[in-house]
């Protein structure tokens, strides 16, 4: 049998038959290991990707859960706060409710404290009025001769009846003040004659302390819209007050200056004056300064307080200048009006 003939070309066939054969071994032998590597890969990119989305979603959740867990304390502070609230509410509408009840019963006492006072006042200045009438009598010898130790102790207990008569008129007066019940309006006096008048009445007094008392009535008579007994009661507090603390040898000086629309009367003396400490509770109810009481001892602490509210009500001022040791100066004004028509 002849043998085969040799082509050239088989070599080269047979070369790229097992480098194909070769190429195809290495692709089957690494088509799995690639695959799986690959497949791999794949799964660890994806899990990664579910990884950073779950991370992603529990940061979400816990941030959400705190910020639930911070609105829950929120409200349960808020309802803690309501709650209190609610408490303090009730407990101030209690108190509120208190409060308005003890008003009430203090207003009742006030106005059983006020109607004592004006039926109290009423009932003792009548009978203090005839003892006062009574010791005058029998000072002055009316009904018969006394002697002068005698006329001495009558003229103590008129002092004294004076002093219980002006201390009830004060205490009037202030309740008066106090309860809205001191409304006077439509009349007026004049100033020059009231003071006049208190000057004869105090005459007495200034006489037994040994002060100098002078008065220059005003070259124009004027006329103020007030009560005639309420300019008394202040004129007689300040007067009363000049001579009582003004010792021997001093002087008293009321004058009375018009200007426009108003008159500004004063009352100055040369007497023990006003600690500087004192001055700014003058006027208030009861207060009597310390030297005041060492050299007075009676005195009810009303004066001063009812002149200034009297002298307010009829919208005037009244203020005053002190220095310890040397006296006082008080001054109020008054508006003025045309002087009322003689009858």
């Amino acid at each position: 049998m002849p043998a085969p003939a040799f082509s050239p070309y088989r070599a080269p066939i047979i070369a790229i038959t097992l480098a194909g054969i070769g190429v195809a071994a290495a692709e089957y032998f690494l088509a799995g290991p690639v695959a799986a590597i690959i497949g791999l890969i794949g799964i660890l990119a994806v899990g990664g990707v579910w990884l950073a989305i779950a991370t992603s979603v529990s940061t979400r959740e816990d941030g959400e859960v705190r910020e639930l867990d911070t609105m829950r304390k929120q409200l349960e502070q808020a309802d803690r706060i309501m709650k209190q609230q609610e408490k303090s509410a009730q407990l101030l509408v209690r108190r509120d409710l208190e409060l308005s009840r003890v008003n009430e019963q203090l207003r009742e006492l006030d106005h059983l404290k006020s109607d004592f006072v004006t039926v109290t006042t009423h009932q003792l200045r009548t009978p203090l009025a005839a003892i006062r009438w009574t010791l005058q009598m029998l000072a002055a010898g009316d009904v018969g001769p006394v002697t002068e130790e005698q006329k001495k102790f009558l003229l103590q207990a008129y002092e004294s009846n004076n002093r219980l008569i002006d201390m009830l008129r004060d205490m009037l007066l202030a309740d008066q003040i106090e309860t809205g019940k001191f409304d006077q309006t439509g009349m007026q006096a004049d100033p020059s004659a009231v003071i006049e008048t208190l000057l004869k009445e105090l005459n007495g007094i200034a006489e037994k302390h040994g002060v100098t008392v002078a008065y220059e009535s005003p070259a124009k008579p004027v006329s103020v819209p007030v009560d005639p007994k309420h300019l008394q009661a202040v004129l007689q507090n300040l007067l009363e007050n000049a001579l009582k603390y003004t010792k021997q040898g001093g002087n008293v000086t009321i004058e009375a200056t018009p200007g426009i629309g108003q008159v500004a009367i004063s009352v100055a003396d040369t007497g023990i004056g006003i600690p500087q400490s004192a001055q700014d509770r003058i006027f208030s109810r009861f207060f009597r300064a310390q030297n005041a009481v060492t050299m007075a001892t009676d005195g009810t602490g009303l004066g001063l307080y009812i002149a200034k509210r009297i002298v307010e009500h009829y919208k005037g001022t009244l203020t005053f200048t002190s220095t310890e040791g040397s006296g006082t100066t008080f001054v109020f004004t008054l508006p003025t009006v045309a002087p009322a028509p003689k009858p």
